[in-house]
């Protein structure tokens, strides 16, 4: 199985909606896939650095470099089986002594993939018919939302940096972080609240909403999380809906509503802010919430 060294934290099969021809074969329940490559969709961006909005490729954006990977010998494995699974100690022993070769290599984008696969055909399903019905689909979405916030640099750096200072070695977060996300209860109490809460879906007939590198935007007791650039799910945390079905849809969004949410999302990105078109960039990037952002990036 190939390395993979760029870890989309922002995956290309969701940010390729931000192309409006790929986005246009999903809504028409077409195969978009078949025809064109989620990575190869080009979709215009903002940085930081650049002083007008630019074109690139999905795959080129919304990346670090060997987030998912991380190295091990057989004396950390060794050590890590003897405190976790002592039982398997003299097998693992075993396995090293017929076939280490000192350094072994684990690749956690994979996991991270997989996940994707199981969320995607649900995005793309709300996307055809611009309503979440289900309360299977309201679980698949509140596991993307909650992967989408995991993954995030600014969240998985400081936890990594965080075991790597309590002298563990980084390989283990990736093991913990597995064991977690493969213990079907534990992985269901934490997004249960995402779940439980009150959803509203914002519909629009033309393309609206920006999408950043930190794709879920949270003030207080709200989230906001672009599903396409037609739609916006917003989920109020302190608000639970006995219901669990219901998931309110608009078809419209208000000035202030819409305003919330992208002073979140400019207040909130590092490195990109991707959109179908350029007008709408160039709108953002001369507001003053804009430039008193990259202000303060430069100034970090």
């Amino acid at each position: 199985m190939p390395v993979t060294y760029k870890t989309h934290y922002n995956p290309c099969f969701w940010t390729a909606y931000w192309n409006e021809e790929y986005l246009n074969q999903i809504e028409n329940a077409q195969s978009a896939t078949k025809h064109f490559s989620a990575r190869e969709q080009k979709v215009y961006c903002l940085k930081p650095q650049t002083n007008r909005a630019f074109i690139q490729k999905t795959d080129k954006i919304f990346y670090e470099e060997g987030t998912g990977l991380s190295y091990m010998d057989d004396e950390e494995i060794l050590d890590f089986t003897k405190r976790n699974f002592p039982d398997q100690y003299e097998e693992i022993l075993k396995y090293l002594s017929d076939n280490g070769d000192g350094i072994f290599m684990l690749d956690f984008e994979n996991v991270f993939t997989g996940l994707e696969n199981l969320v995607k055909d649900y995005l793309t399903k709300v996307n055809v018919d611009k309503v979440i019905a289900t309360t299977e689909e309201k679980t698949h979405l509140s596991m993307f939302i909650f992967l989408q916030h995991m993954r995030n640099p600014t969240v998985i750096n400081p936890m990594i940096q965080s075991f790597i200072q309590d002298k563990y070695p980084r390989f283990e977060f990736f093991v913990n972080f597995r064991h977690f996300i493969e213990d079907r209860n534990a992985l269901l109490r934490a997004i249960f609240p995402i779940i439980t809460s009150k959803w509203t879906l914002y519909v629009c007939d033309e393309n609206t909403f920006p999408l950043c590198d930190t794709s879920v935007l949270r003030d207080k007791n709200t989230i906001f999380f672009p599903l396409s650039p037609k739609m916006l799910l917003e989920v109020d945390l302190g608000k639970v809906d006995h219901r669990q079905l219901q998931c309110n849809v608009k078809y419209s969004i208000g000035f202030s509503k819409y305003y919330d949410f992208e002073k979140l999302m400019i207040r909130n990105f590092n490195e990109y802010i991707i959109f179908p078109s350029f007008e709408k960039l160039e709108i953002l990037r001369q507001s003053q919430l804009y430039k008193d952002r990259v202000k303060f990036l430069q100034n970090e």
